[in-house]
């Protein structure tokens, strides 16, 4: 990931991105237009996750302030409209709360990796209850990347189901 000529911005976030591959928090094919959003993201800053250490509700969940897919397209966010469209067709009765072009909900988690998570899908069964999915990479065993086990293990702990997992 060479550094390249370009306006100071353009330089420094290049640096930026150098400096984050290099510290391993990121794989090299990530999208450079992701790789900021997802380093804030693992350092736990994002706004939902500070909303939801401000109080969630009684379920232990509010809305966060992300607004869904970070950049159009991509293997993750079409992965994601892909799962969405999937589980509309096959679940008509089902309401798409949460995710892809919606905001993601924040789930308020207690004594986990982190403080919050934001399932990547969340749909509202006729009974009120929850479905969540989660879509991410595997790791070279084929198994879900570990920052990916930690937002299952997380997310399970948190509402007693462990959400599934699409890879992409």
């Amino acid at each position: 990931m060479p550094i390249k000529g370009g306006s100071y911005h353009e330089t420094s976030q290049q640096a930026v991105n150098l400096l984050i591959f290099l510290a391993g928090l990121v794989q090299p094919e990530d999208e450079p237009e992701i790789i900021g959003a997802e380093v804030a993201e693992q350092a736990g800053t994002d706004a939902g996750e500070a909303a939801a250490e401000q109080g969630a509700d009684d379920a232990g969940s509010a809305a966060c302030n992300k607004t869904g897919p970070k950049v159009n397209g991509g293997p993750h966010n079409d992965t994601i409209a892909r799962r969405i469209d999937e589980l509309r067709k096959e679940n008509p009765d089902w309401e798409h709360t949460h995710g892809g072009n919606l905001t993601e909900q924040t789930i308020k988690i207690d004594g986990g990796i982190k403080s919050a998570r934001h399932p990547d899908i969340t749909f509202k069964r006729p009974d009120g209850s929850l479905y969540h999915e989660q879509v991410g990479r595997l790791n070279a065993n084929g198994d879900p990347a570990t920052r990916e086990v930690g937002a299952l293990d997380d997310l399970e702990n948190a509402t007693g189901i462990r959400p599934k997992f699409t890879p992409y």
